[in-house]
């Protein structure tokens, strides 16, 4: 599919492919109320310029005028009470800026910018207001000039951001054809990218949501160098519609029809297909994994090319969370993923909480969609040989050129072998260590056409609300049921896993089912990840009886199309509470929550 390409390779290459236009955790990063570039590169990633527009050159009148920020609109949400929202713009140096709010005059801070310096900002903390659909205007006055804003809601604003899919949309009214679930015809974008299901009746309900949602979707540019702004407006669901991220609208949605009391949801989509963690990240996060070993970053990485110009503009937006959707572009190197996905994590949270003037809580709740499964199956579950003196050359991008075990661990965890996506999730089940953090499993959730990019959304929405509900509001009633594996014994010649987070009605398997592998001697003194069905199950274990002789280690999905093309047929499954008020979802239960990938040992 040619997502598993480093950050070296080309992107653009990358996105044409896809049909688009534990480790060493860190030391908390300290909050900068700048952002920082680094020295001239000894390690570039990718050009973005070559594919991505450049940001508008304005002249210095322009960047000088006084106006609200791009993320401050009229019909936009800001956050409740007991944050403190922020508004912000730009003025002339030297300008007093005063903000006027429900009667109370607010003397804003004018400072440089928080990018580069380079131009002027003000800002002003607003009093905490609490949620209400009460519609709100205030004023931004300086010079003799009068700024206005209307239609301001005030409840939770959280931040969708990844690449492709996240930036997957919910498609246009005609693009879902029932009859071709199956992929009979594989080039539709049903099928390949761009057509959520049932995407029509989808996009015709976004409409009864227009009196308490709103969606900003940052326009998609990228730039060397911090920018102090992002480009977009803030629309009701109706005017967005079928153009904004499924995943995102679908999680925000989920969220506005549980929370009690209900209140006004604000939804900012920043994605980008085809793109690893370090355009995201900034050059902090980067120099946080910088190093010597071969997963490490390369000292003197420079990228950051999607900070600077979607990210850094928004940090002046007083936010209750992220829900993050990516790592398929970063799929080859996951121990250097293991460092780097968490760095960013604790860097975006510093920056956010500094740039609001601590209103935005230092440890916010960030929440990501575990990579699905992509590709047919066909060549899973056969045995493969296991050779840790002599790995074979293909262990991926992030041990080479040694493939030492050191790097790739103990049972190869680390390593790619073509599948690219174990060792990704591997790394993105270890950063649930992070505080405040939480992962929506959606590994059955693929496509007939193997395609990397599924039209099931809704249930990658639902379980990552389920996930916020608990960490951000809570509600942990409703992720309570979260199915991990706790434990394997090797107990009269079977193996036994124990499976914990469970619903009261314990675990679904199915027996017979492939997913399991147990290495040991296959023959002679071989060592094999031999396939073993599952044999027997109970309320909350599975057993596994065909081994290999002297067995070791089991694992559970580990390949990159773990489940092949057939959605929501994971193995096992547990039921949870059904998310009270919440819509139904046509394809998939939406209470079904599978078992996700593991490896350990007997």
């Amino acid at each position: 599919v040619g997502v598993r390409a480093s950050p070296q390779a080309s992107v653009s290459s990358v996105a044409d492919s896809q049909g688009m236009p534990p480790t060493e955790l860190l030391l908390l990063l300290s909050a900068a109320p700048a952002v920082t570039t680094v020295a001239p590169p000894a390690v570039t990633t990718t050009d973005m310029h070559d594919w991505l527009p450049a940001p508008p050159v304005s002249s210095g009148a322009a960047t000088a005028a006084f106006r609200f920020a791009a993320a401050v609109g009229s019909g936009m949400v800001l956050a409740a009470a007991p944050k403190q929202a922020v508004v912000w713009g730009f003025c002339e140096a030297g300008a007093s800026v005063d903000v006027v709010f429900r009667g109370q005059t607010i003397r804003a801070t004018v400072a440089p910018d928080h990018a580069t310096g380079a131009s002027t900002t003000w800002r002003a903390l607003l009093p905490a207001t609490g949620a209400s659909f009460e519609k709100h205007s205030l004023e931004a006055r300086s010079g003799g000039r009068t700024l206005r804003l209307s239609d301001v809601l005030f409840g939770e604003v959280w931040v969708c951001s990844g690449q492709s899919n996240m930036q997957y949309p919910l498609g246009t009214p005609t693009c879902w054809n029932a009859t071709n679930v199956n992929c009979s015809n594989p080039h539709t974008k049903q099928c390949s990218f761009g057509c959520t299901a049932d995407a029509g009746a989808e996009i015709a309900s976004m409409a009864d949501f227009d009196g308490g949602m709103r969606l900003f979707q940052v326009g998609r540019m990228s730039s060397k160098t911090p920018l102090p702004d992002v480009r977009g407006e803030w629309l009701p669901p109706s005017k967005m519609g079928g153009r904004f991220s499924a995943t995102c609208w679908f999680f925000g949605r989920d969220l506005y029809s549980v929370l009690s009391p209900t209140v006004p949801i604000g939804l900012i989509e920043s994605d980008v297909g085809g793109t690893p963690d370090e355009h995201w990240s900034s050059p902090d996060a980067i120099r946080a994994c910088e190093g010597p070993r071969p997963w490490d970053m390369p000292p003197g990485t420079v990228d950051s090319v999607l900070w600077n110009a979607m990210v850094v503009g928004l940090l002046r937006t007083t936010i209750s969370g992220v829900a993050w959707y990516q790592g398929e572009n970063n799929a080859a190197e996951p121990r250097r993923y293991s460092c780097s996905f968490p760095a960013m994590i604790e860097d975006w949270r510093a920056k956010w909480h500094a740039l609001t003037d601590n209103a935005t809580a230092r440890h916010f709740p960030f929440g990501w969609a575990q990579l699905n499964s992509d590709g047919t199956g066909r060549q899973d579950y056969t045995n493969r040989t296991f050779n840790p003196p002599h790995p074979p050359a293909n262990c991926g991008r992030g041990c080479a050129p040694a493939c030492s075990g050191e790097c790739l661990g103990r049972y190869h965890e680390w390593g790619d072998y073509g599948n690219g996506f174990t060792g990704l999730r591997y790394a993105q089940s270890a950063a649930l260590r992070v505080r405040n953090t939480f992962q929506a499993v959606i590994i059955d959730t693929p496509v007939a056409s193997g395609s990397i990019h599924s039209p099931f959304t809704q249930p990658v929405g639902r379980r990552l609300a389920r996930g916020a509900l608990a960490v951000a509001y809570g509600r942990k009633e409703l992720h309570a049921v979260d199915p991990i594996a706790t434990g394997a014994v090797l107990r009269a010649g079977a193996v036994e896993i124990s499976v914990g987070g469970l619903g009261r009605g314990g675990l679904m398997a199915e027996i017979g089912a492939r997913g399991f592998e147990v290495l040991g001697n296959c023959s002679g003194p071989t060592l094999c990840w031999m396939s073993s069905p599952i044999s027997a199950a109970s309320a909350d274990a599975v057993t596994l009886s065909a081994l290999p002789a002297q067995p070791q280690a089991v694992r559970y999905l580990w390949y990159i199309d773990a489940v092949g093309v057939h959605p929501f047929r994971a193995p096992i499954y547990t039921k949870a509470l059904p998310l009270p008020g919440a819509p139904g979802i046509k394809y998939g239960n939406g209470e079904l929550l599978p078992l996700g990938p593991f490896l350990l040992p007997l």
